[in-house]
């Protein structure tokens, strides 16, 4: 019962709170939330909830994936799964892939695109390569925006619908729309 110097203890009604250096830092409710670096947030709302220090611009995380190895082409990665048939089936994925020396790679985002089973993977959709540049359909872009697909289809709800630019303000394409009109304009006019 209260608190201890580090071990486990009960801080509450059906809880279970862990402790280290007298303070409490991790907390399983009766609902099986859980709750790190504080005592309540994820209560009702969140199956798990950890809270940190800000940690934008830092190399500080509040999770942190690690891989187990240094090698290309590897890295750790996020699963979002249905259970099915008391499996898990990989819906969803993102994960980093290394690509170069120091943790240097890449974002990828995938899905799932066949029914299979529970061995089934997801297939790369978009990647976020090192450099910044942004891959549609290519695990290899070299453009800050690379789509490659068959088709792409925008649809407009004002009057520009999509501003490609080049250069800053220069325009490379505009795509503009309304209910009964459309139109493509080259042109390298600025805002």
């Amino acid at each position: 019962e209260g608190n201890t110097d580090t071990g486990f203890f009960h801080p509450a009604t059906d809880a279970i709170g862990f402790a280290t250096a007298g303070s409490e830092r991790m907390r399983i409710d009766s609902s099986g939330n859980v709750n790190i670096g504080t005592t309540g947030a994820a209560s009702g709302s969140h199956k798990l909830v950890v809270e940190s220090a800000s940690t934008t611009g830092t190399v500080n995380s509040h999770i942190a994936l690690i891989g187990d190895s240094a090698t290309n082409g590897q890295g750790p990665q996020i699963l979002f799964s249905e259970a099915g048939d008391g499996q898990a089936y990989a819906g969803g994925t993102i994960g980093f892939t290394r690509t170069g020396a120091n943790s240097q790679g890449a974002l990828l985002f995938g899905t799932r695109g066949s029914s299979g089973d529970a061995t089934t993977t997801t297939t790369e959709r978009m990647r976020i390569t090192s450099g910044g540049d942004l891959g549609l359909g290519t695990n290899s872009p070299d453009n800050k925006l690379d789509v490659v697909v068959s088709d792409v289809n925008i649809t407009p709800n004002s009057e520009s619908s999509a501003v490609f630019r080049r250069n800053g303000n220069n325009y490379l394409t505009i795509l503009t729309g309304s209910t009964n009109q459309g139109g493509i304009l080259f042109g390298n006019a600025s805002d």
